[in-house]
């Protein structure tokens, strides 16, 4: 059994994290209050993937939120009796300052909030007798919370749990970002995936507001509805990329297997996730996997701001849901048609060819449904792409706007950079960022380049 523990950091983490956890509620048929609807023993449901069960027999998430401001969770989480005190987790009482979109401050103000969560941890990981499958974290690169908070507790996790496999859903700055800061942090954060996550899952505000609607608010123009679609989206991918862990499927039965399957190697292991269809929860919405497959092979279903027709697939694994006993008659279908994408010579999706070594195209697991979802497509689809693209032609990982930064920036090893806290115990100066900029330009980009050509 797959047993999953959640982290959400900072305001964007919680958001998506209570998002993720009403999706989840939806799928296992889980109450407000805990309590649920019969299991389904025909799709092989395991709710304890990321749920425990109370000595009352009520469904309770596991699931740690994570902020240095206390007020965001009485207001998030009112509606939710579920969620008991132990899950969340915030700084000083008092301060309220928060980390003022600064990766130094938000890290700094990182050990303040740990010692509480890693006791509640590890008396989680010892009920586990040390077999949880993975962590699985949401966070934002862009603010100082998301970013600097959550890179402490990454690091704290993989240090205290070299095991476990730490699976990130991290949003980047996009080519509009609004927090002028956003560049840096995300530098410092993508420093420390490449030393200690497993896997980082891919987003930007840009590709996930045109994935939803084009100006980024909803039909009547709020922009906080908006931002919830958006929300949702993200939750998606993380309950797709779990099914198969959660209901009778044919693909990877847990998140190593999935890890092995997606990730290239220890470097290459920055995920774009495409979704099909995008739209509103219609269930009466036909297709079949080929259609599906088709439209995730199309640019505007990634939810990272990339140009996928001039980049190379290092790897993919593509989840199809639906009813297995359908999915199985198309799935012949569907791989033939991703055999005849990758033989054209016409087509703008390459896949990549390694000496000595046959052609491996993408991976096709199927998995049920959930039973208990009236809300969802007859057909989805999930395609987690290990491409070039991530680095190529993205704006994901702007280097080249902390090169404009810099070179504002006076030299010298004692000057700051603007917007950080100067009395600060972490070292946030010009050498440091130039440094986390090498680190993301040299070992991360030039790596992906490299194995794409």
């Amino acid at each position: 059994m797959s047993r999953h523990i959640s982290i959400h950091v900072g305001q964007c983490g919680i958001q998506v994290g209570l998002s993720m956890w009403r999706r989840l509620m939806r799928e296992h048929g889980i109450r407000p209050d805990g309590t649920a609807e019969d299991l389904d023993n025909s799709v092989n449901e395991c709710r304890e993937c990321f749920f425990d069960v109370a000595d009352d027999g009520r469904y309770l998430p596991r699931a740690f939120f994570v902020d240095l401001e206390p007020g965001l969770f009485k207001r998030l989480t009112a509606n939710y009796s579920i969620f008991d005190n132990d899950c969340f987790f915030h700084g000083i009482e008092g301060d309220m300052a928060g980390a003022g979109n600064k990766w130094a401050t938000g890290y700094k103000k990182g050990n303040e909030v740990w010692r509480a969560l890693e006791k509640q941890l590890r008396w989680v990981y010892t009920y586990f007798q040390g077999d949880a499958d993975a962590f699985y974290v949401t966070h934002s690169a862009i603010g100082g919370t998301g970013s600097g908070l959550g890179s402490y507790v990454i690091e704290q996790l993989a240090q205290t749990w070299p095991s476990v496999p730490i699976i990130t859903h991290t949003l980047f700055p996009s080519k509009e970002s609004d927090v002028v800061t956003g560049y840096i942090n995300a530098a410092f954060t993508t420093a420390r995936l490449i030393d200690h996550a497993a896997m980082t899952v891919v987003y930007d505000n840009a590709a996930l507001a045109l994935a939803t609607d084009e100006d980024g608010a909803g039909a009547d123009g709020d922009s906080t509805k908006g931002f919830a679609l958006q929300n949702d989206l993200i939750a998606r991918v993380i309950c797709d990329m779990t099914s198969g862990m959660r209901f009778a499927s044919g693909g990877a039965s847990n998140t190593k297997e999935l890890l092995a399957q997606t990730v290239v190697d220890p470097l290459r292991k920055f995920i774009v996730p495409h979704e099909a269809p995008i739209g509103g929860d219609e269930a009466g919405i036909i297709t079949n996997a080929q259609d599906v497959i088709q439209q995730l092979f199309e640019g505007q279903t990634a939810l990272a701001d990339i140009d996928s027709t001039t980049a190379t697939h290092l790897s993919s694994t593509i989840i199809l849901r639906g009813d297995m006993s359908m999915l199985y008659e198309e799935e012949h279908a569907a791989a033939t048609y991703i055999r005849a994408v990758q033989a054209s010579i016409h087509s703008p999706v390459r896949f990549a060819h390694r000496p000595g070594r046959p052609f491996q195209p993408p991976l096709i697991e199927l998995c049920h449904q959930s039973p208990h979802d009236g809300k969802a497509f007859e057909r989805t689809g999930l395609m987690l792409s290990n491409t070039t693209a991530v680095v190529s032609n993205s704006r994901v990982f702007r280097t080249g706007v902390i090169d404009l930064l810099l070179d504002k920036i006076k030299a010298g090893p004692k000057s700051s950079i603007p917007f950080f806290e100067e009395d600060t115990d972490i070292s946030v100066t010009r050498e440091t960022l130039e440094e986390a900029r090498d680190r993301v330009r040299v070992e991360l980009t030039e790596t992906y380049l490299e194995e794409g050509q």
